[in-house]
């Protein structure tokens, strides 16, 4: 059985890397419909 102290620090660990993957999945999510804003602009311009 684990100690609570590991425990806790078990779960600060699995909030880190939950959050770090949010961050890195909005950041690609907003990079793609940038980059699809742009050739859509594009593509009315012609």
């Amino acid at each position: 059985m684990m100690k609570s102290d590991d425990l806790i620090e078990t779960a600060d660990r699995l909030i880190n890397l939950g959050n770090d993957v949010l961050k890195a999945e909005f950041v690609g999510a907003h990079s793609s419909n940038r980059s699809r804003l742009q050739s859509n602009e594009s593509s009315i311009d012609r």
